[in-house]
């Protein structure tokens, strides 16, 4: 499984597989009941990678298939691919590469963002930017010419995108110079909206979220966002009214402490062949994928924490060195209480440093983790790419 997505009315799951074990590559798109996860529709089509993102436009009757490591970005028909198994003609696709993320600007019109994806090193060198805009026609099928109709180069690393459909605002996060800018409905230029005073503490402005009344922007920290004093890293996510996004007595910083985690030593220490837990706060927090709740007002956070140990002296016994391990996990978090509520943490592993982006050599073992009360763990560790709409409050 390399994608999955609820359609807007919550009454099916998209489920996207790749194969790439034929002489042709082939990405297969399920549709399943979110009432019994019965099986309503299937079809194979050529991809050259696979897809991780689907994207539906307001409506739920048109969805746009994209990885940003492809050089297409496919479109599909809903009403036309529901009609009978297997339905190619409902599948259209435009050479578009490295499409980093993809937003409706309205019910007929999508935004795709070129771009890579922020990581702890972006900002060093930055990545050129740029936004396609795109018509699709509701009768879309396998023969529609479909072709940018604007192209916006953008001079800032742009690592996010998010669209208020009700307006056909775009707005775009360029967390290399803490600002957030904003493209308006058929225009060709970007204008500045929010800067460093107005975003701070959010220095790093990496994932962007626009919901019916807040734009969201959650913040890459480390453990000197702000001071040396302010450690450990904190999840930062920034509310700003959509109405009115320049009122600075309406944009309300969301502070949480991220949650730690409990690593195990195995140390040859009095009583002989006991265990060492070390229970440690997180030395950076970088979100990956923002979404919200179908109903209610929950926040859904797909993040890496990083944690880095100092050396441990044990009196009479051996120094624990350094180690430095990420989690990736899936936080809900209640806006009104200010807290996270439930956290899943699908993978914990050891990595070199900070910028070690490799999978340890053996795999997800589950092992470089303790078990903590109130956090849910898979009987297999995976390393999620993306996560569908939330339900229930």
């Amino acid at each position: 499984t390399t994608a999955v997505a609820i359609s807007p009315d919550g009454v099916t799951l998209y489920v996207a597989t790749y194969n790439d074990s034929e002489a042709t590559p082939t990405a297969t798109l399920f549709a399943l009941s979110t009432k019994d996860h019965q099986n309503i529709r299937q079809a194979t089509v050529p991809s050259q990678g696979p897809i991780e993102h689907i994207v539906f436009n307001p409506k739920g009757n048109l969805a746009v298939l994209y990885s940003n490591s492809g050089a297409h970005v496919h479109f599909l028909n809903i009403p036309a691919y529901m009609e009978s198994q297997n339905n190619l003609d409902a599948f259209t696709k435009v050479p578009i590469p490295t499409p980093l993320d993809v937003e409706w600007t309205s019910d007929n019109t999508i935004a795709v963002l070129q771009s890579l994806p922020y990581t702890y090193e972006t900002c060093t060198a930055q990545p050129d930017s740029s936004i396609q805009m795109i018509d699709v026609p509701d009768d879309l099928n396998a023969d529609t010419n479909l072709s940018v109709a604007l192209s916006i180069i953008l001079t800032k690393y742009t690592s996010s995108i998010a669209a208020d459909p009700a307006t056909g605002r775009l707005f775009m996060s360029h967390p290399c110079t803490t600002e957030v800018s904003l493209n308006m409905a058929g225009a060709s230029e970007v204008t500045p909206l929010l800067d460093y005073n107005q975003l701070s503490p959010c220095q790093r402005p990496v994932q962007l979220l626009a919901g019916k009344t807040y734009l969201y922007s959650t913040c890459h920290t480390m453990e000197d966002t702000i001071s040396p004093t302010w450690s450990p890293a904190k999840l930062v996510i920034q509310r700003i009214s959509l109405a009115t996004p320049t009122n600075d007595s309406l944009i309300r910083p969301l502070i949480l402490p991220y949650s730690r985690e409990a690593f195990l030593f195995d140390a040859e220490i009095p009583p002989h062949g006991s265990y060492l837990q070390l229970l440690q706060e997180p030395s950076s927090v970088l979100p990956l994928q923002l979404n919200l709740a179908v109903d209610g007002d929950k926040i859904a956070l797909l993040a890496e924490g990083y944690y880095a140990s100092q050396s441990i002296n044990i009196v009479d016994g051996p120094t624990i060195n350094p180690t430095q391990r990420k989690s990736r996990s899936l936080v809900i978090i209640d806006p009104s209480s200010v807290s996270i509520t439930h956290r899943f943490r699908a993978a914990c592993y050891k990595v070199d440093n900070m910028f070690d982006y490799d999978l340890p050599l053996g795999g997800l073992d589950g092992n470089d983790c303790a078990p903590m009360e109130n956090l849910e763990t898979p009987d297999n560790e995976f390393l999620p790419l993306s996560i569908a709409a939330v339900f229930g409050k």
